[in-house]
């Protein structure tokens, strides 16, 4: 799987503010 790829996702998501950095937010972004 491309960890790099949903890295750089969940950190521009983070930038806009839609997602919170928290483990249970990145685990369901993570699979779906």
């Amino acid at each position: 799987c491309s960890r790099e790829m949903v890295g750089r996702v969940l950190k521009s998501l983070e930038d806009q503010g839609l997602v919170v950095a928290t483990g249970k937010t990145m685990v369901v972004h993570g699979t779906r």
